[in-house]
Protein backbone atom coordinates (compact mmCIF):
# COMPACT_ATOMS: atom_id res chain seq x y z
CA UNK A 1 0.00 0.00 0.00
CA UNK A 2 3.08 2.07 0.80
CA UNK A 3 4.32 1.26 -2.69
CA UNK A 4 1.23 2.84 -4.34
CA UNK A 5 0.82 6.09 -2.17
CA UNK A 6 4.24 6.97 -3.02
CA UNK A 7 3.86 6.55 -6.40
CA UNK A 8 0.90 8.22 -7.07
CA UNK A 9 2.72 11.06 -4.87
CA UNK A 10 5.11 11.19 -7.52
CA UNK A 11 3.10 11.10 -10.71
CA UNK A 12 0.63 14.09 -9.42
CA UNK A 13 4.02 15.52 -8.23
CA UNK A 14 4.63 16.14 -12.13
CA UNK A 15 2.33 18.63 -13.62
CA UNK A 16 1.98 20.12 -16.78
CA UNK A 17 1.60 23.49 -18.06
CA UNK A 18 -0.73 23.02 -20.94
CA UNK A 19 -3.99 24.48 -20.31
CA UNK A 20 -4.96 25.33 -23.48
CA UNK A 21 -4.43 25.27 -27.21
CA UNK A 22 -4.40 27.10 -30.23
CA UNK A 23 -7.06 27.16 -33.02
CA UNK A 24 -5.66 28.36 -35.91
CA UNK A 25 -2.05 27.75 -37.84
CA UNK A 26 -2.78 31.94 -38.04
CA UNK A 27 -2.97 32.45 -34.28
CA UNK A 28 0.33 29.96 -34.10
CA UNK A 29 2.32 32.30 -36.42
CA UNK A 30 1.21 35.43 -34.15
CA UNK A 31 2.27 34.20 -31.14
CA UNK A 32 5.83 32.75 -32.52
CA UNK A 33 6.49 36.12 -33.70
CA UNK A 34 5.42 38.00 -30.44
CA UNK A 35 7.19 35.56 -28.43
CA UNK A 36 10.08 36.39 -30.77
CA UNK A 37 10.04 39.78 -30.08
CA UNK A 38 9.79 39.38 -26.54
CA UNK A 39 12.96 37.39 -26.32
CA UNK A 40 14.47 39.61 -28.52
CA UNK A 41 13.95 42.43 -26.09
CA UNK A 42 15.35 40.74 -23.33
CA UNK A 43 11.89 39.74 -21.38
CA UNK A 44 12.83 35.80 -21.54
CA UNK A 45 10.35 35.38 -18.22
CA UNK A 46 7.31 36.77 -19.54
CA UNK A 47 7.86 35.15 -23.00
CA UNK A 48 8.21 31.78 -20.97
CA UNK A 49 5.38 32.63 -18.65
CA UNK A 50 2.85 33.08 -22.15
CA UNK A 51 4.51 29.75 -23.68
CA UNK A 52 3.63 28.01 -20.55
CA UNK A 53 -0.60 27.94 -21.42
CA UNK A 54 0.15 25.92 -24.77
CA UNK A 55 2.91 24.21 -24.04
CA UNK A 56 3.03 20.49 -22.97
CA UNK A 57 6.06 20.08 -21.10
CA UNK A 58 6.28 19.29 -17.48
CA UNK A 59 6.30 22.82 -15.39
CA UNK A 60 9.66 22.14 -14.13
CA UNK A 61 11.28 21.89 -17.22
CA UNK A 62 9.92 24.75 -18.49
CA UNK A 63 10.94 26.82 -15.42
CA UNK A 64 14.64 25.02 -15.45
CA UNK A 65 14.87 26.32 -19.16
CA UNK A 66 14.08 29.84 -18.25
CA UNK A 67 16.13 30.31 -15.82
CA UNK A 68 18.88 28.87 -17.58
CA UNK A 69 18.02 31.09 -21.17
CA UNK A 70 17.88 34.23 -18.31
CA UNK A 71 21.46 33.49 -17.42
CA UNK A 72 22.55 33.96 -20.79
CA UNK A 73 21.05 37.46 -21.08
CA UNK A 74 24.15 39.68 -20.15
CA UNK A 75 26.64 37.33 -22.55
CA UNK A 76 23.89 37.95 -25.24
CA UNK A 77 24.00 41.91 -25.29
CA UNK A 78 27.28 41.78 -24.56
CA UNK A 79 28.45 39.49 -27.68
CA UNK A 80 25.39 40.04 -30.31
CA UNK A 81 25.01 43.91 -29.45
CA UNK A 82 21.72 45.65 -28.84
CA UNK A 83 18.73 44.57 -30.43
CA UNK A 84 17.80 44.95 -33.74
CA UNK A 85 13.95 43.21 -35.26
CA UNK A 86 12.56 39.61 -35.67
CA UNK A 87 12.97 38.29 -39.04
CA UNK A 88 10.28 35.31 -40.05
CA UNK A 89 13.20 32.81 -42.02
CA UNK A 90 10.48 30.04 -42.19
CA UNK A 91 7.45 28.12 -41.72
CA UNK A 92 7.04 24.59 -42.50
CA UNK A 93 3.68 22.80 -42.25
CA UNK A 94 3.28 18.92 -42.33
CA UNK A 95 -0.44 18.13 -43.32
CA UNK A 96 -1.67 20.29 -40.68
CA UNK A 97 -0.20 17.47 -37.98
CA UNK A 98 2.93 19.36 -37.21
CA UNK A 99 4.35 22.66 -38.18
CA UNK A 100 7.63 24.34 -37.84
CA UNK A 101 8.70 28.11 -37.42
CA UNK A 102 11.97 29.83 -37.22
CA UNK A 103 12.80 33.43 -36.86
CA UNK A 104 16.03 35.26 -36.53
CA UNK A 105 16.45 37.59 -33.64
CA UNK A 106 18.86 40.17 -35.14
CA UNK A 107 21.36 42.17 -32.99
CA UNK A 108 24.16 44.83 -33.99
CA UNK A 109 26.93 41.73 -34.57
CA UNK A 110 24.74 38.92 -34.93
CA UNK A 111 21.89 36.71 -34.79
CA UNK A 112 19.92 34.28 -32.71
CA UNK A 113 17.90 31.63 -33.76
CA UNK A 114 14.35 30.93 -32.44
CA UNK A 115 12.42 27.68 -33.11
CA UNK A 116 9.24 26.88 -32.51
CA UNK A 117 7.86 23.44 -33.49
CA UNK A 118 3.34 22.44 -32.63
CA UNK A 119 1.70 20.01 -32.81
CA UNK A 120 -1.88 19.33 -33.75
CA UNK A 121 -3.66 16.14 -32.12
CA UNK A 122 -6.67 17.08 -34.03
CA UNK A 123 -8.15 19.06 -31.00
CA UNK A 124 -5.57 22.83 -31.94
CA UNK A 125 -1.85 23.30 -31.94
CA UNK A 126 0.34 23.04 -29.23
CA UNK A 127 3.37 23.95 -28.44
CA UNK A 128 5.73 20.95 -28.28
CA UNK A 129 9.19 22.83 -28.38
CA UNK A 130 11.22 25.24 -28.45
CA UNK A 131 14.86 26.32 -28.99
CA UNK A 132 17.36 28.65 -29.73
CA UNK A 133 20.68 28.71 -30.49
CA UNK A 134 23.29 31.07 -33.01
CA UNK A 135 23.41 28.01 -35.18
CA UNK A 136 21.74 30.20 -38.21
CA UNK A 137 24.01 28.54 -40.66
CA UNK A 138 21.46 25.68 -40.37
CA UNK A 139 19.02 27.71 -42.09
CA UNK A 140 20.77 27.40 -45.33
CA UNK A 141 19.65 24.23 -47.69
CA UNK A 142 23.12 22.74 -47.39
CA UNK A 143 23.50 23.06 -43.96
CA UNK A 144 22.64 20.75 -41.05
Amino acid sequence: MKKITLLALLITSFSFAQTQKISSLETVQQYSKAWSELFLHGKIAEMFDEMKAYWLVPVEKIDDMKTKTIGFKDMIRQNYGNPMDVVRISGENLVDVAYREVYFLRHEKSTLRAVFTYYNNGSGWQLSSFEWDDSFSKEFANEQ
